[in-house]
């Protein structure tokens, strides 16, 4: 895991016991990726500090990187949950 450079990575592993507080407080997101995967099940969430999901990425079929596209502001902070990340990684691309 990686939360101190651009992008901010998180990998699956990272939160299998348990949730991981990416960011505290205001922050802009300019896009999400999920890469590495191995299904094309796999899926990735991303919360608010309230719990909210703000992002939700689902694997694709041919497991290039799936991309969010534009996000916006997250009010409060970022956390992945507990298994939040099925399989590869999230990368975080903030402003």
């Amino acid at each position: 895991m990686n939360v101190t450079s651009n992008p901010l990575t998180i990998a699956a592993a990272d939160v299998i016991a348990g949730p991981v507080t990416v960011w505290v407080g205001n922050v802009h997101v300019l896009q999400v990726e999920l890469q590495g995967y191995i299904a094309d099940t796999d899926t990735a969430e991303m919360l608010n500090a309230a719990g909210m999901v703000f992002c939700h990425l689902d694997g694709a079929s041919d497991l290039e990187t799936v991309r969010s596209g534009h996000v916006g502001w997250c009010m409060g902070g970022i956390k992945v949950a507990q298994l939040g990340i099925t399989n590869g990684t999230l990368r975080i691309y903030i402003k």
